[in-house]
């Protein structure tokens, strides 16, 4: 199953937006979430935190691309069936 990613221009206005700090846990957790297709679950445990601070992060972002969709073209990453962190 192919899956919708952010591009990575779609991401830096995230970024932007979101006021996260580039090279941080949770940068990194929701840049997995964002661009390369890993689940709330899985993002948290590659970037080492908990389900639930990236689950806010998550939400957070969700509401920001929905707010910012007509300006920066952005789209929402598709639900998608859990993926092992070790991929």
């Amino acid at each position: 199953m192919t899956e919708k990613k952010m591009t990575e221009e779609q991401f830096e206005a995230l970024t932007f937006l979101f006021g996260g700090t580039p090279g941080s846990a949770a940068h990194e957790a929701l840049r997995l979430w964002a661009l390369e297709g890993y689940t709330q679950k899985a993002a948290a445990e590659k970037a080492g935190l908990s389900f639930q601070a990236v689950g806010r992060k998550v939400e957070r972002a969700r509401a920001l691309i929905q707010a910012a969709q007509p300006l920066y073209g952005l789209t929402l990453p598709e639900k998608r069936p859990f993926r092992k962190s070790d991929d």
